[in-house]
């Protein structure tokens, strides 16, 4: 009896250390060698952002957290809702490398500020779960606070599972305010999904096994029931391959062929779920997060004729 309860001491020790590691706020930049070109581009372009003299906003999530964006004025109807990655400095810090390319557009921008990430509150990270319904809170600021009537959502990496799990879609009971009372069509005309994780709950357990060489089976498990008590959500609650299922309109998703951090694989098993208007890119060679970097010329000529096809 004694040497089982010791092991389940152990087993959720390591669980708490792995929610600690994993979930709890880190504002610590990888600066490791592997991400110097990739912190350099993205420097650069955060000095254009800058530049620009982008305007802070703020929303209360749903749990009353205040939420941070740069919001970029273009003069424009539309707007690119930029949603970063896992432990990304802030909400510029996946887009810097592509701002000049992404103002040409002729879209408004928002660079969003995850919750436990930047300026925005929180001590929890969503992991692409509670993170998508914060997202669902800056769509409506904009269609309502500020006029705008398309939004594209663009997110990279956890960013991209966020976008993926937001609730783009109305029902189609979901009645207008029009007379008519007709059903409303969303603002959310498209979504960029650039190397998003097919489900947090399976990153989780590839992840525990490739940098701490732990089995999956009991401690993914375990560690989603904690967050579930500490944080409020289960990695379960929203997965990217179950969610786009209800996506009705455009879809681009892009991932690099060399991605060892969130698998190919993973884009894949995307596309094959999503019954929308849909797009695959595998940018060749490309590691995570990179293929903007890797093939910026065709990544570009990509996405830009993505958004031309629903103008």
């Amino acid at each position: 009896m004694y040497l089982i309860l010791l092991v389940l001491l152990v087993i959720i020790i390591i669980c708490l250390f792995l929610i600690k590691e994993t979930f709890v706020r880190n504002d610590k930049l990888d600066t490791t060698p592997a991400w110097y070109e990739y912190i350099n581009a993205n420097q650069e372009g955060r000095e254009y952002i800058y530049s620009l003299n982008p305007k802070d906003l703020y929303i209360n999530s749903f749990d009353n957290l205040k939420l941070h964006g740069l919001f970029i004025n273009n003069n424009s109807n539309k707007t690119i809702v930029c949603v970063h990655g896992y432990k990304a400095k802030d909400g510029l810090y996946d887009f810097g490398m592509s701002a000049k390319f992404l103002n040409s557009l002729g879209y408004n921008l928002l660079f969003v500020d995850n919750r436990a990430h930047g300026l925005s509150q929180g001590k929890y990270i969503g992991f692409g779960v509670l993170d998508s319904i914060d997202v669902n809170s800056w769509v409506d600021y904009l269609v309502t606070n500020m006029n705008q009537e398309t939004i594209i959502l663009y997110g990279m990496s956890m960013g991209a599972a966020t976008v993926l799990n937001t609730d783009s879609s109305p029902s189609d009971s979901s009645p207008c305010s029009s007379p008519d009372s007709s059903p409303c069509s969303s603002p959310v005309k498209a979504i960029i999904a650039d190397c998003g994780f097919a489900s947090g709950y399976d990153e989780v357990a590839y992840q525990i096994k490739k940098m701490y060489h732990l089995p999956s089976f009991p401690l993914v498990p375990i560690s989603n029931i904690l967050l579930k008590l500490l944080a409020k959500y289960s990695l379960k609650d929203k997965e990217a391959y179950k969610s786009i299922k209800n996506y009705k309109n455009n879809l681009l998703i892009i991932h690099g062929s060399r991605d060892h951090f969130v698998p190919t694989s993973d884009a894949y098993k995307i596309f094959e779920n999503a019954t929308c208007k849909k797009k695959l890119l595998i940018i060749k060679d490309a590691s995570h997060a990179k293929s903007y970097l890797k093939d910026t010329k065709l990544y570009e000529k990509t996405v830009r004729e993505f958004l031309d096809e629903i103008d």
